[in-house]
Parts: structure tokens; C-alpha cells; sequence
């Protein structure tokens, strides 16, 4: 149940950063850099959440 809150929490963080890169507080290239680790969070979240669905 928190990796699930987690993970949500993190396409949240997202939509913020779509949010400042669309007022203009952060450049394209921050922009991209977040979403690039946001990304990694993702998959580690998935990684993680099949694991423990596999080994329970």
C-alpha cells in the first residue's frame, strides 16, 4: 500500500514540474532532468512492487 502512495506521489511531482516549466520557473533542460529521474523512481517502484508481489 505505500509503494502504491509512492508512486502516485511521484506522478504528482511530475505534473508540478510540467507546472513550473510551463510558468517559466524551471528551463527545459531542468525540466528534462527531473523527469528523467522521476522516471528512474518509477521503474524503481515497479521493480520493487513485482518483487515483493512475486515472493509473497
Amino acid at each position: 500500500y505505500f509503494l502504491k502512495i509512492a508512486q502516485a506521489s511521484n506522478i504528482e511531482a511530475q505534473s508540478h514540474i510540467y507546472l513550473a516549466r510551463d510558468l517559466n520557473y524551471i528551463t527545459n533542460e531542468n525540466l528534462n532532468t527531473f523527469i528523467n529521474i522521476s522516471g528512474s523512481v518509477h521503474r524503481a517502484l515497479d521493480a520493487f512492487i513485482y518483487y515483493l508481489n512475486k515472493s509473497s
